[in-house]
């Protein structure tokens, strides 16, 4: 928790948020959202094209995340995708592809940094190439220590058509190593008139973890009735959608029907044939409030908004009924 308290702190002293005084336009819908699969993440944060633009977005990697082995100047880590608004143009939609690129490899001497990373301790510099008609972009991602991510965001006035960016998705499939479970939380500061206005930080946590889906099987009459419980990164998880197939043989078997989880994340369904079966547990990602209620004493004074927590589609083994 130390680690947390001082990272979320990180872009500005305690004092400095409670008392810089800044506009009082709403800045409440950033949003992060992430998704693991070993050592690929994806991270997915946007916010409302009607928000003051945002200047800062750090990323805070979940507790046991390693740096890679570096990797030399111009290999590419992942790909990205962003979504700007053109602020000079009727808030026309922009959007940009490109890839997530190293500029320099290992520890960044701190008097050449300049910007919001200014004062941090930098283990490599990335950059995001992003481009697309007549908008092209450069963007610096820096990789701090224990794997977090701090971008600086140019200010639109600096961008062609005053592009606003309001939605960034990065793949990385190298660069960290990941724990399969933990939670992720980006801490996000608007623009105020032209510099990073402290005081309207706000941090949106996203929380991670595998799914699974166990069942046993008791024979009834010509079928079975199955009895089983979902659980992500450990804990029951209630709204699963279930769905069962089953035959004679180990091998394929047909769709035989659905179930849905309980508020302790178990389920029942009565097969009315069969003797082999498998399940397939489906979640879509969600917003639960408690993510927050948890966090806020660690991220005081800055607010917490729009936790999520990701969805999984996961098969459980085939089981013979018994």
């Amino acid at each position: 928790m130390t680690r947390l308290l001082r990272v979320a702190l990180g872009i500005g002293s305690c004092a400095a948020i409670l008392t810089t005084s800044g506009a009082l336009a709403a800045y409440g819908s950033p949003r992060l959202e992430a998704s693991q699969s070993g050592n690929t993440v994806t991270i997915d944060v946007s916010q409302s094209a009607g928000d003051d633009a945002t200047a800062i977005v750090r990323i805070i990697s979940p507790l046991g995340t390693a740096i890679a082995a570096p990797s030399p100047p111009g290999t590419t880590l992942g790909t990205a995708s962003a979504t700007f608004v053109a602020t000079a143009a009727a808030g026309a939609e922009l959007t940009a592809e490109g890839r997530v690129e190293v500029v320099s490899a290992g520890p960044v001497a701190p008097q050449s940094l300049t910007g919001c990373a200014e004062g941090e301790r930098v283990e490599g510099v990335w950059s995001l190439r992003l481009t697309e008609g007549g908008l092209t972009t450069s963007m610096p991602l820096y990789l701090l220590v224990g794997g977090d991510l701090l971008l600086c965001v140019s200010h639109p006035t600096s961008l062609a058509q005053g592009a606003k960016l309001v939605s960034l998705k990065l793949t990385l499939v190298a660069g960290l190593e990941l724990r399969p479970v933990g939670t992720w939380i980006s801490i996000w500061v608007p623009y105020g008139a032209s510099e990073a206005d402290l005081s309207r930080a706000v941090a949106s946590p996203a929380v991670v973890g595998a799914g699974t889906v166990e069942f046993t099987a008791r024979t009834t009459g010509r079928g079975a009735t199955l009895l089983g419980i979902v659980r992500q990164a450990g804990a029951p998880r209630a709204g699963a959608r279930v769905r069962i197939t089953g035959g004679p043989r180990a091998a394929g078997g047909s769709v035989l029907g659905t179930a849905t989880t309980n508020g302790v994340g178990r389920f029942t369904f009565r097969a009315k044939s069969g003797t082999f079966f498998r399940a397939t547990a489906t979640v879509g990602r969600t917003s639960p409030p408690g993510i927050c209620f948890v966090l806020e004493p660690f991220l005081r004074p800055i607010p917490c908004v729009n936790p999520t927590l990701n969805g999984f589609s996961v098969q459980s083994r085939t089981i013979r009924k018994r």
